[in-house]
């Protein structure tokens, strides 16, 4: 479940963001996969949306121009050294970076902002007898 995620996620060294789509697509999963602080290597097309997210994550590794065995192994290869290399520094700017994505400090205000509205309704209700 999407409430489970972090969990999961918490739990692997790197992610494969292997998704269809183009130049104006981005998926759910980008997002995700970006507030993990994780290392990410991209297997999409050279010109999807989702480039646009990642743009910036310190622990990306973009897609290859084409889709070719070659040149995807070399992409799980850099991903792989991500994993074991990466610095501590460089794991803290993904992880401040992906927390602009994190699902429940992007829900938080509009919680908030709902459970202030119910509870004004209320006292305006509870006024009104």
């Amino acid at each position: 479940s999407k409430a489970d995620l972090g969990t999961v996620y918490s739990g692997w060294d790197a992610l494969l963001l292997l998704i269809p789509g183009g130049r104006y697509v981005t998926a759910g999963k980008t997002y995700e996969y970006v507030a993990t602080g994780l290392p990410i290597m991209s297997a999409h097309a050279a010109d999807h949306g989702a480039n646009s997210v990642l743009d910036g994550y310190p622990l990306w590794v973009p897609p290859t121009e084409e889709l070719r065995a070659d040149l995807l192994a070399q992409s799980f290869v850099k991903t792989a050294k991500l994993a074991l290399e990466a610095s501590d520094e460089m794991r803290a700017g993904a992880a401040a970076f992906g927390r602009r994505f994190d699902r429940r400090i992007l829900l938080r205000p509009a919680v908030q902002a709902l459970a202030d509205s119910v509870a004004a309704s209320d006292l305006t209700e509870g006024a009104a007898r």
